[in-house]
């Protein structure tokens, strides 16, 4: 059983377990078509997975031109992740305000969730 000095939770990470910073193996990648039992562990099986995160959260130096050829490669390879649709709602609920999220830049989640407002009678932008 690990110390309580040996695990930690990211931050804004409540629901998922504390992580193991002692070295321990990560958990297997699920097989490709398959999920994992565990619905709180999508991201397991999400196509970014090893990806590079700059391509998902472009640096803000970055110019207008790389950061769109980052998010479009980041979007072409949600293109092929099979927990895309859970990786959109989770990006939506929580909400993720920045990085491309379930195939999504940032703008087309805050202008997403300001029409599903507008529909809705809410005034918040």
């Amino acid at each position: 059983m690990p110390k309580v000095s040996d695990t930690t939770r990211p931050a804004g990470e409540a629901s998922r377990p504390p992580v193991r910073r002692t070295g321990a193996a990560r958990p297997r990648r699920s097989p490709p078509g398959t999920l994992p039992d565990e619905p709180e562990l999508w991201w397991e099986s999400g196509a970014c997975r090893g990806a590079d995160p700059v391509l998902f959260f472009p640096p803000e130096q970055d110019g207008p031109r790389k950061r769109a050829d980052r998010e479009s490669a980041a979007i072409a390879l949600c293109g092929h992740c099979p927990v895309r649709r859970t990786c959109l709602d989770h990006a939506l609920a929580v909400p993720e305000r920045f990085g491309v999220w379930g195939g999504t830049t940032e703008i087309e989640r805050r202008n997403f969730r300001r029409r599903t407002r507008a529909l809705a009678g809410d005034s918040r932008t």
